[in-house]
């Protein structure tokens, strides 16, 4: 009876994990409201209320966002704070040029000064969405934060920053940064954000060096933000950017930056609503908020800081611990895991190559079915509705091809060769994510320490011990990596999330050799317990490609341009080239998959009527051709546009760009709001070189009368999204 169990402990081990895995969002759930921690979220959330009114959308310099402005002055004036606006036309070069008129909201909840902690977040929203949690729930944490720090008598100042133009991008930061006298006053920050509707807060970002930093994550009681040094790095190597990008190009800035992302489907939509904003996540967004900046307050910032890697573990205690630290462990596992392999019995190659095999086995088929799955399935985000599905299919292959490996690649008789192995693969690519992500080290070293006691152990004839040390390195990293796992899907999407299946695999080749019998494990055990990984594998596949891709708590993002121009024959309908329009559309308007000229990227194209505008007024002002360059001046006029948007085609290079006077840099032009419907615009091309198409677009916010018809056949599980449904009217500038 023993040796049957032992036969299939294999398959008990692939079951644990399994489970965990597939249940590892509950890892990122926020926690429930704490009333004891001082930060009263639901008088966060009246404010917030009170300050979004109608909830409209509210795009930096429109009418909507004068409102809300006016609404957020009120309250903080009666808070008793003296509320400072700033009024500024700023440009600058984020992912292209962009530009709007942008007005900053500060004021002091302490008698102002040098070396100030500052509360920061934004009150504009993007053209789809009121912002609700994007970034209302920042705003609203802000003020009540503001309002408990007023009664404690802070040992720093303390000023709060509403910033302008965020989502247009980073615009009011900019302007912050480049014009506020008061921006030298800042001697550390804490921004709160979100990319969701829910979850618990994250702190994703901080400075370099991050010592005091992590002490505003560890300080205070309650439950903690999910928080890693893994995470911050992998941010840093991503296309993302908050307010604090910007912030952090301030002398000697503390930093601590924090968001909540689940309900990613709701982000820059209009579900971002009071009616869908968690206020369990409000609370813990403002809790932690609040204790960064208690901790920033009471820090001595005259002392030397050290770069610390560090976790949180489930919200209830910190790790850290200096960088270098993680190097050495890094090192010394390594080194442990080749003493124990050359000093073990069994068959060398196979040991040595079992555990990298059954990884890239595993992960090859978890990446291969999700991309035969897309390959199937019509819609691009297929597991929206029902990640459930996809991520059961990921972790069955996965599984699948490791246990494939194992069962019948790796020996019998090297369970301490097998184990030496996969630490070894475990410190080397730990080595290699190091080099690239240093922070990465507080994912590999404490489990690496662990396996060194185990080695030692075993080396010195302490089996039992050794198994002991191996198993707690197994169950540390299996501890340390459900929340990585949770938030790579978050971060992501389960469509992209295949290669961190990686994860669970490693718990498994740690663990394996540790569930087989001494004797290895009986054939018929290894193939009934690969059947059972195939049956999953099936079973998972195939309800992934019939559960509903789309539905109202997960909606599909689908927003309507009218498209129109001075040089077009007709108006259009345009629809993203993704997903087919939904049936209920295309029963309205015949769609045919085109480009629009002007336009990059192809588009679900229809005929549609025109629309009332006052267009496009181009007039060139200037034009001036140097031996190399040739500079080009027009002046712009389009009194109906929200925003006039410049794309360039391929191989285009505009450079020098200057809007109103302000320095653009170069690429794409985007500025937004009422003040870009009159703009003096230049740019430099290249001399000699065949002139380029140029169009400017003048976009507007929302449609008319025409697309009442097609906006309301959009499905329920369909939202528009970012700038929502808009109206597009081209002109081609005269080259």
């Amino acid at each position: 009876m023993k040796k049957t169990g032992a036969s299939y402990g294999i398959a008990i081990l692939i079951a644990v994990l399994f489970a965990l895995f597939m249940s590892n969002q509950r890892f990122a759930g926020p926690p429930p409201v704490n009333a004891g921690s001082g930060f009263d979220a639901e008088r966060a959330l009246g404010r917030l209320q009170r300050i979004l009114g109608d909830e409209r959308p509210h795009p930096v310099d429109s009418d909507a966002n004068d409102a809300v402005r006016d609404r957020l002055l009120a309250e903080i004036e009666a808070l008793g704070f003296e509320p400072i606006v700033r009024d500024d036309f700023q440009c600058w070069n984020l992912w292209g040029a962009v530009c709007a008129r942008v007005r900053n909201v500060l004021f002091w909840v302490t008698e102002p000064g040098p070396d100030a902690v500052m509360l920061a977040s934004h009150y504009d929203s993007v053209p789809a969405g009121p912002g609700a949690a994007d970034d209302g729930a920042g705003v609203a944490a802000s003020l009540e934060i503001a309002a408990i720090l007023k009664e404690r008598a802070p040992a720093r100042p303390v000023l709060a920053l509403i910033t302008d133009g965020e989502e247009s991008g980073l615009i009011g930061a900019r302007a912050f940064v480049e014009r506020d006298p008061l921006a030298k006053e800042v001697g550390a920050v804490v921004n709160m954000e979100a990319r969701g509707v829910s979850g618990e807060a994250m702190m994703f970002q901080t400075g370099r060096p991050n010592e005091r930093d992590i002490a505003a994550l560890v300080s205070g009681g309650g439950r903690l933000p999910s928080a890693s040094s893994l995470d911050a790095d992998i941010y840093e190597l991503l296309p993302n950017d908050t307010d604090l990008t910007l912030f952090l190009t301030l002398d000697d800035v503390e930093a601590a930056n924090f968001a909540f992302a689940n309900g990613a489907r709701f982000y820059h939509t209009p579900k971002d609503n009071i009616a869908h904003l968690d206020l369990r996540s409000l609370n813990h967004l403002g809790e932690s908020g609040l204790r960064a900046a208690e901790a920033f307050l009471g820090q001595k910032t005259d002392e030397p800081e050290r770069q610390l890697i560090y976790t949180d573990v489930f919200g209830m205690w910190a790790i850290a611990a200096p960088q270098l630290w993680g190097a050495v462990m890094i090192a010394v596992g390594g080194v442990f895991a080749l003493a124990l392999f050359f000093l073990s019995v069994g068959a060398p190659l196979r040991s040595a190559a079992a555990p990298l095999l059954a990884l890239v086995a595993g992960v090859a088929l978890a990446i291969g079915t999700t991309l035969l799955a897309a390959a199937i399935r019509p819609e691009t985000s297929f597991g929206a509705a029902n990640p459930w599905a996809l991520r059961a299919a990921q972790l069955a292959a996965g599984f699948f091809g490791a246990w494939a490996v194992y069962g019948f690649v790796a020996p019998a008789s090297s369970r301490n060769r097998l184990l030496a192995a996969a630490w070894f693969w475990f410190a080397a690519i730990g080595a290699a994510a190091y080099a690239v992500a240093p922070g990465s080290a507080i994912l590999f070293a404490p489990p690496l320490l662990l396996f060194s006691i185990a080695a030692a152990a075993s080396l010195a004839g302490a089996s039992l011990a050794a198994r002991i040390a191996s198993s707690l390195g197994a169950f540390v990293f299996t501890l340390l990596v459900l929340p990585l796992a949770a938030y790579g899907e978050i971060g992501l999407f389960i469509e992209n999330a295949a290669p961190f299946a990686i994860l669970p695999l490693f718990a498994f080749v740690f663990a394996a050799p540790l569930c087989a019998p001494a004797e290895g494990t009986p054939s018929r055990a290894r193939l009934v317990t690969l059947g059972a990984a195939a049956g999953a594998l099936v079973a998972a596949f195939v309800l992934t490609l019939i559960v509903p891709a789309y539905s109202e708590a997960a909606p599909r993002h689908l927003s309507i341009t009218h498209v129109a121009g001075a040089d077009m024959p007709e108006a259009y309908w345009a629809l993203p080239a993704g997903d087919a329009p939904p049936a209920e559309m295309a029963a309205i308007a015949s769609f045919t998959k085109g480009k629009v000229e002007g336009l990059p990227g192809e588009r679900y194209l229809a005929p549609a009527p025109a629309f009332p505008t006052s267009g496009v007024a181009l007039d060139m002002t200037g034009d001036e051709t140097s031996e190399d360059a040739r500079r080009v001046r027009f002046s712009i006029s389009a009194p109906d546009a929200d925003a006039l948007w410049m794309p360039l085609p391929g191989g285009v290079s505009v450079d020098n760009l200057k809007v109103n006077g302000a320095e653009a840099g170069s690429g794409s032009l985007f500025c937004a709001g009422r003040s870009c419907r009159r703009i003096e615009l230049e740019f430099t091309l290249k001399a000699g070189e065949e002139t380029p198409a140029l169009y400017l677009w003048a976009l507007e916010y929302g449609l008319g009368p025409e697309g009442a018809a097609l906006q309301s056949a959009r499905p329920d599980w369909a939202v528009p999204i970012q700038m929502g449904d808009i109206r597009a009217y081209s002109a081609r500038l005269p080259l």
